[in-house]
């Protein structure tokens, strides 16, 4: 085998095994039990407060059935667009419903 076949093959089994790996992690995170929606709300909260601080007024999490609806008034549209991307990424949302209102 030639040396550029002996590097493409490495980078094969390279790939092979990092993805191997992350489907190993995604498996072991959906074995995980749901949290109850009071605990996704909790999450949601701790998350925004901390990642955010300063971009909302009368921030509302309210959590049905893995929905997250969030109300309340956020300081930018991109503080808004951001935050319906974070909750998404909170374990246990299903969906999120966002009811923020750009602050003027």
């Amino acid at each position: 085998m030639s040396r550029k076949g002996t590097n493409l093959l490495a980078v094969i089994i390279l790939a092979s095994s990092a993805a191997g790996t992350a489907v190993a992690f995604a498996a072991a995170d959906t074995n995980q039990p749901a949290p109850s929606d009071s605990q996704i709300s909790q999450q949601v909260v701790q998350k925004l407060t901390r990642e955010m601080p300063d971009s909302f007024v009368d921030l509302h999490v309210q959590t049905e059935n893995g929905v997250v609806t969030l109300s309340g008034r956020a300081d930018t549209a991109t503080s808004k667009i951001r935050a319906e991307q974070d909750v998404r990424r909170v374990h246990g949302v299903t969906g999120v419903k966002d009811d923020l209102q750009i602050a003027s």
